[in-house]
Protein backbone atom coordinates (compact mmCIF):
# COMPACT_ATOMS: atom_id res chain seq x y z
CA UNK A 1 0.00 0.00 0.00
CA UNK A 2 2.86 2.66 0.92
CA UNK A 3 4.73 1.95 -2.66
CA UNK A 4 1.13 2.86 -4.53
CA UNK A 5 0.54 5.97 -2.47
CA UNK A 6 4.34 6.85 -2.65
CA UNK A 7 4.28 6.17 -6.55
CA UNK A 8 0.63 8.68 -6.81
CA UNK A 9 2.25 11.23 -4.37
CA UNK A 10 5.33 11.64 -6.43
CA UNK A 11 3.10 11.48 -9.70
CA UNK A 12 0.94 14.48 -8.32
CA UNK A 13 4.47 16.45 -7.59
CA UNK A 14 5.57 15.98 -10.65
CA UNK A 15 2.54 16.88 -12.65
CA UNK A 16 2.01 20.46 -10.62
CA UNK A 17 5.34 20.98 -11.43
CA UNK A 18 5.44 19.62 -15.03
CA UNK A 19 2.71 21.84 -15.57
CA UNK A 20 4.09 24.57 -13.75
CA UNK A 21 0.68 24.98 -11.64
CA UNK A 22 0.91 26.72 -8.04
CA UNK A 23 -1.18 23.90 -6.32
CA UNK A 24 -4.41 22.52 -6.49
CA UNK A 25 -8.10 23.19 -6.58
CA UNK A 26 -10.44 20.11 -5.28
CA UNK A 27 -13.94 19.27 -5.23
CA UNK A 28 -14.50 18.22 -1.46
CA UNK A 29 -18.30 16.41 -1.23
CA UNK A 30 -17.12 14.58 1.88
CA UNK A 31 -17.47 11.02 0.39
CA UNK A 32 -14.42 8.82 0.02
CA UNK A 33 -13.52 9.41 -3.30
CA UNK A 34 -12.84 13.29 -2.62
CA UNK A 35 -11.37 12.69 0.99
CA UNK A 36 -8.89 10.48 -0.19
CA UNK A 37 -7.80 12.40 -3.16
CA UNK A 38 -7.39 15.84 -0.61
CA UNK A 39 -5.05 13.81 1.40
CA UNK A 40 -3.03 12.67 -1.11
CA UNK A 41 -2.94 16.19 -2.55
CA UNK A 42 -1.76 17.54 0.81
CA UNK A 43 0.80 15.41 1.25
CA UNK A 44 2.32 15.75 -2.32
CA UNK A 45 2.30 20.00 -2.11
CA UNK A 46 1.28 20.57 1.58
CA UNK A 47 -1.67 22.63 3.10
CA UNK A 48 -0.66 26.29 1.63
CA UNK A 49 -1.48 25.17 -2.17
CA UNK A 50 -4.51 23.25 -1.88
CA UNK A 51 -7.76 24.67 -1.49
CA UNK A 52 -11.00 22.51 -1.19
CA UNK A 53 -14.35 23.27 -2.61
CA UNK A 54 -17.46 22.59 -1.59
CA UNK A 55 -20.07 23.41 -4.11
CA UNK A 56 -24.10 22.36 -3.29
CA UNK A 57 -26.78 23.26 -5.35
CA UNK A 58 -30.31 23.37 -5.04
CA UNK A 59 -30.84 19.63 -4.58
CA UNK A 60 -28.10 18.39 -2.55
CA UNK A 61 -29.00 17.36 1.13
CA UNK A 62 -27.53 18.99 3.79
CA UNK A 63 -25.98 16.33 5.51
CA UNK A 64 -23.19 16.93 1.93
CA UNK A 65 -22.27 20.45 3.29
CA UNK A 66 -21.99 19.10 6.37
CA UNK A 67 -19.66 15.98 5.27
CA UNK A 68 -17.49 18.59 2.88
CA UNK A 69 -16.72 21.04 5.98
CA UNK A 70 -15.98 17.74 8.07
CA UNK A 71 -13.88 16.08 6.01
CA UNK A 72 -11.48 20.16 5.42
CA UNK A 73 -11.64 20.69 9.20
CA UNK A 74 -10.03 17.23 9.76
CA UNK A 75 -7.50 16.88 7.54
CA UNK A 76 -6.63 21.05 8.07
CA UNK A 77 -7.53 21.72 4.23
CA UNK A 78 -9.06 25.59 3.90
CA UNK A 79 -12.52 25.41 2.14
CA UNK A 80 -14.41 27.52 -0.03
CA UNK A 81 -18.00 26.85 -0.59
CA UNK A 82 -19.97 28.12 -3.77
CA UNK A 83 -23.63 27.33 -3.83
CA UNK A 84 -23.78 26.59 -7.60
CA UNK A 85 -27.58 26.41 -8.45
CA UNK A 86 -27.81 29.61 -10.33
CA UNK A 87 -25.06 28.53 -12.70
CA UNK A 88 -27.06 25.19 -13.17
CA UNK A 89 -30.26 26.67 -13.49
CA UNK A 90 -28.41 28.65 -16.51
CA UNK A 91 -27.85 25.55 -17.82
CA UNK A 92 -31.59 24.87 -17.99
CA UNK A 93 -30.22 21.82 -15.44
CA UNK A 94 -33.33 22.37 -13.59
CA UNK A 95 -35.79 23.16 -16.20
CA UNK A 96 -36.17 19.16 -16.64
CA UNK A 97 -36.98 17.83 -13.07
CA UNK A 98 -38.96 19.17 -9.69
CA UNK A 99 -36.74 19.80 -6.74
CA UNK A 100 -35.77 16.94 -5.36
CA UNK A 101 -36.32 18.47 -1.79
CA UNK A 102 -40.23 18.20 -1.96
CA UNK A 103 -39.90 14.72 -2.31
CA UNK A 104 -39.21 12.13 0.28
CA UNK A 105 -36.23 9.59 0.19
CA UNK A 106 -38.06 6.69 -0.43
CA UNK A 107 -40.39 7.83 -3.23
CA UNK A 108 -36.77 9.20 -4.62
CA UNK A 109 -35.53 5.40 -3.85
CA UNK A 110 -38.63 4.02 -5.63
CA UNK A 111 -38.24 6.65 -8.56
CA UNK A 112 -34.67 5.71 -9.39
CA UNK A 113 -35.42 2.08 -9.15
CA UNK A 114 -38.24 2.08 -11.56
CA UNK A 115 -35.99 3.81 -14.00
CA UNK A 116 -33.41 1.54 -13.58
CA UNK A 117 -35.55 -1.35 -13.95
CA UNK A 118 -37.33 -0.15 -17.21
CA UNK A 119 -33.84 0.82 -18.59
CA UNK A 120 -32.37 -1.67 -21.75
CA UNK A 121 -28.75 -1.24 -20.93
CA UNK A 122 -28.39 0.07 -17.71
Amino acid sequence: MSERKDKIISFIRKSIHDYAFYGAVIGISGGLDSTVVAKLLLEAIGHKKVIGLSMPERDSSKQVAIDSLYVCKNLGLECKTINISKQLRAMGVYALKPPTLLFSDKFKEKYVKKLWENMENP
